[in-house]
């Protein structure tokens, strides 16, 4: 949040493919609130910087959760943000975007059975 606040910071990140509006949003939330914490900082940026609450689980946090109630049938990860890599990610070939979407991706996908 604070790189937004030093001049010509929008169009640098612009340039590695990050939306300018939505930049321009969060630099106003910043002078607005200040800093922000962790989770309110991953909660504006899950569905954008108007969204006032989102949460992200890893693959234990949903183990646990689901711990005693269900079975877990499949806990997978998906969906790599090739777009927020810039140059880098524009070049990257469909398999790896595949490969790192299981590794790091956004998306928890979660298949379970009541037990």
């Amino acid at each position: 949040m604070r790189l937004l606040s030093f001049p010509g910071a929008i169009p640098v990140f612009g340039r590695l493919g990050f939306p300018g509006d939505t930049l321009r949003r969060h630099q106003e939330l910043f002078k607005a609130f200040g800093t922000l914490s962790d989770e309110e900082w991953l909660s504006r940026n899950t569905d954008g910087p108007d969204n006032p609450y989102s949460r992200v689980y890893s693959r234990t946090e949903v183990e646990k959760l689901m711990v005693g109630k269900f079975r877990i049938v499949h806990n997978l990860a998906h969906y790599f943000d090739f777009r927020h890599w810039g140059p880098l990610g524009r070049v990257l070939p469909k398999r790896a975007i595949q490969v790192l979407g299981c590794l790091w991706g956004w998306h928890r996908l979660v298949l379970a059975e009541r037990t």
